[in-house]
């Protein structure tokens, strides 16, 4: 997903490593939302950073996927 001049992404969810965001990115795309993971590559190093990987979906998806997080609890 690549951020427009009329496109802003907004940050979603912020976890601790690629496989719980991938997970997350999963789940909002098979409800129709694109979402992409930021900082995967850093967190694949190990560095004890905390939510180091963050999902970031269009501004215009925004509410729908934090209201898909929150009902997956």
């Amino acid at each position: 997903m690549v951020e427009k001049k009329d496109q802003r992404t907004v940050v979603v969810a912020r976890v601790p490593n690629e496989v719980d965001g991938a997970l997350i990115v999963a789940r909002l795309k098979n409800a129709g939302i694109q979402a992409e993971l930021v900082g995967a590559l850093t967190s694949a190093w190990r560095v004890k950073v905390p939510d180091d990987v963050k999902v970031i979906v269009l501004e215009e998806d925004a509410e729908k996927a934090i209201e898909l997080l929150r009902q997956l609890g």
